[in-house]
């Protein structure tokens, strides 16, 4: 997913099947496959590969939302997830694969496993061995089996037999086949290479490439030490991934060009300065690129012990304190943060934490930026950093996009699509939790450090006429006027969060509805303009219908789900 909320889940959705399919199937069209259905995310514990147990109304509110919008999006494939949910694998879930995917939303193409996730099942005490859960898995939907072999093996002698009806095979095949055909495979079932390399790495794809990394910089928090001054003397680059080239988990490796880093980039865009760069420690031990730690930009050691790593430690802060400002570059790798790679905590992983101290402790002005892959702990850090850059993992132009964000040339823009906690023990702490019958102490012990839709600019915005005009009984037209009161350029994302105020069930204090980014000029203003919809006001009540209720509704604008700068409550009779 996206995020913690299932309305920008959704938009989402809909933009990255667009992005793989086109607006039609052609030669260079891929089948977009959603995954995974359904609520592997919501696992116990947060465990991998574990179970869940969501009620209908949690998977029709939270979870279903973005797979119906891929699926209405065009989406022409997808993928079952390995959990069970309150007893049932998804891979043998007939009321996930059938009531819901095929007959309510007509999807019509094909349904396949996750790898081995029919096998799975076996492990789940769901079915005997690989033929039952063939039987099983061929009756609930699906149609294709990723490395289980059991379709392959067992699948005719279940048809002989009767356990399995010669129309349900037909069924899968058609699914697969219908696939194929709008692709046009059996007409060109082989790319054409030549025909992509000039495409390829593109200077246009690779300005969007360095827009999407630019665009999606969220900055946390800064007293005023960014931008970094052109005519900074020395500068010091700290941290275990500040000359690493990152582009995230599950990535390719790149073939005939090289990842830049933090470290290459500040080089560049400060030519004039002193650049010193010590990894100061490593994030983990158990992959190869942590093996090999460097300083200004070298080999320093090799298989790093317990006892090199306070020298490290010692050597980054002795550098930073000769610097004017230190950029300590830390965050996540693929061991911290990817498949199976389950976390206790959520603080930064190895010494990552204790560096920062230790560099904070000189006296220098500290940039924090991440390239994470998901919430961190920071109540340490947002202590002792003057700034921090939330980069997440930018893909090939990510280090370029956090050094031009860095010094100015990008005003950030980008906001949190996950609450950051204050502690580990207060996860889950999503921005649309129920508030329950003592809201004085959920607002007291549960907001957020770092809230759903948080970030800060290098300008400021005011918000001002709030104007809403009913056009229908459900539908609302609202608008509000946005300045720009600073004195650089910069982009607001306008966030429009709706609150049903009694309703026959519970429901959260606000839900994200629309959002609108808006470029302004210092100085100048703009009027954002939003459309609710009954769409925006249903909910699924205890006769499991989606229905609008009569009552009040409160539509909260504003530049956070906890910075609302203009509410209005309009009525629905």
């Amino acid at each position: 997913g996206s995020g913690e909320d299932p309305w920008l889940d959704a938009r989402m959705a809909e933009a990255m099947v667009r992005g793989y399919q086109g607006p039609m199937f052609d030669s260079t069209s891929m089948a977009a496959c959603i995954k995974h259905f359904v609520g592997y995310g919501a696992a116990e514990g947060g465990r991998d590969y574990n179970s869940t147990f969501l009620t209908e109304r949690q998977l029709r509110n939270v979870y279903l939302p973005p797979f119906e919008a891929a699926v209405k999006a065009g989406a022409m494939t997808l993928m079952i997830s390995f959990n069970d949910n309150d007893g049932v694998p998804s891979t043998g879930n007939t009321f996930i694969l059938q009531d819901i995917l095929r007959n309510e939303w007509g999807f019509d193409g094909l349904v396949v496993t996750d790898w081995n996730s029919m096998g799975e099942m076996i492990a789940h005490g769901f079915g005997a061995d690989r033929k039952d859960v063939a039987c099983k898995a061929a009756h609930a939907g699906v149609d294709m089996d990723m490395m289980t072999f059991g379709f392959i093996s067992h699948l005719e002698e279940l048809v002989a037999s009767g356990a399995v009806k010669e129309a349900v095979i037909n069924e899968a095949v058609r699914h697969i086949l219908r696939v194929k055909v709008l692709l046009g495979l059996f007409e060109h079932p082989y790319a054409d290479e030549q025909a992509y390399r000039s495409v390829l790495r593109c200077d246009a794809h690779k300005d969007i490439m360095l827009r999407a990394a630019e665009e999606g910089m969220v900055l946390l928090q800064n007293d005023g030490v960014l931008p970094l001054r052109q005519d900074t003397q020395r500068i010091a680059v700290i941290g275990p991934s500040s000359a690493a080239q990152k582009v995230g988990g599950y990535s390719s490796n790149p073939t005939g060009y090289t990842i830049r880093s933090v470290y290459d980039e500040i080089k560049e865009r400060y030519p004039n300065a002193v650049v010193r760069q010590c990894d100061g420690c490593a994030i983990t031990h158990r992959n190869g690129e942590d093996d090999v730690q460097y300083v200004d930009g070298q080999p320093h050691l090799t298989k790093v012990l317990d006892a090199d790593i306070a020298d490290m430690l010692d050597t980054a802060a002795e550098i930073a304190s000769q610097c004017d400002v230190a950029v300590l570059v830390c965050g996540d790798n693929n061991v911290t943060s990817g498949e199976g790679m389950d976390r206790s905590s959520l603080t930064l992983a190895g010494k990552q934490r204790e560096l920062i101290k230790k560099v904070a402790e000189t006296g220098v002005p500290v940039v924090l930026v991440l390239e994470n892959g998901k919430a961190v702990n920071l109540s340490a850090e947002k202590d002792v950093c003057n700034a921090i850059l939330a980069a997440g993992f930018g893909g090939e132009f990510g280090a370029k996009a956090i050094v031009r964000t860095i010094a100015g040339d990008v005003n950030p823009a980008g906001r949190l699509s996950v609450s950051f906690p204050r502690a580990d023990g207060m996860v889950p702490c999503y921005y649309s939790r129920r508030v329950g019958g003592w809201p004085e102490y959920y607002e007291g012990s549960s907001t957020p450090l770092f809230p759903f839709g948080h970030g800060l600019s290098y300008t400021r915005f005011t918000y001002n006429d709030l104007s809403v005009t009913q056009t229908d009984n459900t539908t609302f037209a609202v608008s509000c006027r946005v300045e720009n009161a600073g004195n650089r350029v910069g982009d607001e994302v306008v966030q429009l969060y709706v609150h049903d105020v009694v309703a026959s069930v519970a429901m959260p204090k606000k839900l994200l509805k629309a959002f609108k980014r808006i470029t302004l000029q210092p100085g100048e203003s703009g009027t954002v303009t939003f459309t609710v919809t009954a769409d925006d006001l249903k909910l699924f009540n205890v006769a499991k219908e989606w229905v609008v209720e009569p009552g009040d509704f409160e539509l909260l604008v504003g530049a956070s789900s906890e910075d609302i700068r203009l509410e209005a409550t309009v009525a629905v009779r």
